[in-house]
């Protein structure tokens, strides 16, 4: 009998998982496992965390099973493996990530776990508007809009201005020049 390996290809949520990149989700995600064979395909089974949630015996030459996972928040390690005379395995991460992220300000006032006051009295105009970020699979960008609003020879005027930070890390800082009077700023 011939000897060929079964060619294996998983999704989750529509996106193709392999070992060199993650897939992230922000729900239960669907996993489907797509195996094509010369032969029969003896067994397909699909771990997840090292512990098996799928094992059927197709015993033809094409399989294809989707299976809904409930998940904790978090990194998961999906494993498909299907068998013929040979064995093909696909492994990848998942990571779950339903919680949005959370940013603990540090400047130029502190904030608890009650969130960001609505207004905040400033002294200075120049400031820097920093704080700690928190999140689950990272924050991939900071964006602040700051518009302020004044009148000038009897006419309304406006300043807006949009910062972004891609990829901050675990923090972010933004040197901010306030005008005088209130100020709005927005942090996505």
């Amino acid at each position: 009998q011939q000897s060929v390996a079964p060619n294996v290809t998983v999704t989750v949520e529509g996106t193709q998982l392999s070992s060199n990149e993650s897939v992230t989700v922000t729900r239960n995600p669907s996993v489907t496992a797509n195996v094509t064979a010369t032969v029969p395909i003896e067994t397909l089974t699909i771990m997840v965390d090292g512990q098996q949630r799928l094992s059927i015996t197709p015993n033809e030459s094409t399989a294809l099973e989707t299976l809904r996972l409930d998940l904790s928040d978090g990194r998961h390690t999906i494993t498909v493996t299907a068998a013929t005379n040979e064995t093909t395995t696909v492994a990848g991460t998942l990571l779950k990530d339903t919680a949005q992220p959370y940013i603990s300000y540090t400047s130029p006032f502190q904030t608890s776990s009650r969130g960001p006051p609505t207004t905040v009295a400033l002294e200075n105009a120049s400031v820097d508007l920093a704080g700690q970020l928190s999140d689950t699979t990272g924050v991939k960008e900071v964006r602040i809009d700051w518009e302020y609003e004044y009148q000038f020879a009897g006419r309304s005027r406006a300043t807006r201005e949009r910062y972004r930070i891609p990829e901050p890390g675990r923090s972010f800082t933004q040197p901010l020049l306030l005008g005088v009077g209130d100020n709005e700023v927005t942090i996505v």
